[in-house]
């Protein structure tokens, strides 16, 4: 996991990541691509201006290119 976001509810409630797993797992989304989609959007949150943030969302994508 990574360590930008283990203090955030859906990973640090057993019961909630258990639910977000199953979710994932029906909809065929790797979980990995979750994890690092919202760690990216923490990582930029309280920018004014997000530069080339669909860039970084592409490459997390294309990473996994089960989900396309």
């Amino acid at each position: 996991m990574l360590h930008s976001i283990g203090d955030l509810p859906l990973w640090s409630d057993k019961k909630a990541y258990q639910i977000l797993e199953n979710i994932c797992k029906e909809e065929h989304i790797p979980i990995v691509v979750l994890q690092e989609l919202v760690a990216l959007e923490r990582k930029r949150l309280g920018e004014t201006r997000r530069h080339k943030i669909n860039d970084e969302i592409d490459k997390i994508l294309e990473r996994n290119p089960s989900i396309s």
